[in-house]
């Protein structure tokens, strides 16, 4: 039997339950996109403006911080 890490142990377990599809974060829609009924992606139109926002302010160097306090003031509620 191998020596294994219990960092290892997890990353094996939370690999495997994603491509055998029964982990809860595999089938998460991420923020911008909705899913249709044929299970397709389709970009939220409304939401894809917020999230180009978000890389914009983070290649212009802006902090984790920055980008949420002004998410914050602009009334944009969080995802989850």
């Amino acid at each position: 039997m191998m020596n294994t890490t219990k960092s290892e142990q997890i990353r094996a377990g939370l690999q495997k339950s994603f491509w055998s599809g029964t982990s809860a974060k595999a089938s998460t829609v991420c923020y911008g996109y909705s899913m249709a009924s044929t299970g397709n992606l389709l970009i939220c139109p409304t939401e894809a403006v917020i999230v180009f926002h978000i890389f914009d302010c983070f290649i212009l160097g802006d902090s984790l911080g920055k980008i949420v306090a002004f998410l914050v003031h602009m009334g944009i509620p969080p995802p989850t």
